[in-house]
């Protein structure tokens, strides 16, 4: 807004300054950034992470396979896994809640 309250400015309207720069923005961020698609499911748990489907995906795998040895291991790392993704998420969520900041370690003096 101007001081007269028009909302003009000396170029133009205040609404073609604003989609230009959000214009100018976008591009760059397009220039700058990758987009990267990722697939959430509604039924899919907060804690899965990456580490937690591939262990998934090689315990399926180990079950088609038909050797009960490895597909024994395979379930025993995929319960490892699923235990620690789901410790680090309620940490995470409890160092959110308590406004926890992890303390910088000063670099040694020479």
């Amino acid at each position: 807004m101007t001081a007269d309250g028009s909302g003009k400015t000396r170029g133009g309207d205040i609404e073609c300054y604003d989609s230009s720069v959000l214009d100018y923005i976008s591009t760059s961020i397009d220039s700058v950034t990758t987009q990267k698609q990722i697939t959430m499911y509604p039924n899919q748990k907060p804690w899965m992470n990456r580490d937690v489907r591939l262990l998934l995906k090689a315990r399926n795998i180990a079950f088609r396979s038909g050797d009960a040895q490895t597909y024994s291991t395979a379930r025993a790392n995929l319960k490892r896994g699923i235990k620690k993704a789901k410790h680090g998420y309620n940490l995470k969520g409890i160092q959110v809640i308590s406004n926890y900041k992890p303390i910088n370690p000063s670099p040694p003096l020479n």
